[in-house]
């Protein structure tokens, strides 16, 4: 069986050389530049500017969409990890690492709970 030590020595020494290859590939030669792409592709115009942020009251409908299955599946509450599910329903950008969890307690009923646990 593999120790802790070797395995940590192991995933670091992966890690390593995958941060560092990772930038040797993006600067290849297969980056596509405009007239590289396709005519249909080329010819795409940017919509950035028609993107709106989504507002407090959609969030509100999401957190209560949410709740509302919830009680209907007979399900008492919902914890939400930090990552894309909690920035979906409450717009927090909070993705863990070294300073703990953060999540949050959608219960079907009552107040939700933000928690946070330091390391």
């Amino acid at each position: 069986m593999i120790s802790r030590r070797r395995f940590l020595e192991v995933s670091g020494l992966g890690a390593g050389v995958a941060a560092i290859s990772y930038p040797l590939a993006a600067t290849g030669s297969d980056e596509k530049s405009p007239a590289s792409l396709p005519p249909p592709l080329a010819r795409l115009k940017s919509r950035k500017h028609e993107a709106t942020p989504i507002s407090r009251d959609e969030r509100h409908l999401r957190l209560e969409r949410a709740r509302q299955l919830l009680a209907e599946n007979a399900i008492d509450a919902m914890l939400l990890m930090s990552g894309t599910s909690l920035n979906y329903f409450t717009g927090i950008r909070w993705w863990g690492g070294a300073n703990g969890c953060f999540a949050l307690v959608l219960p079907a009923k009552r107040i939700r709970v933000l928690c946070l646990s330091g390391i």
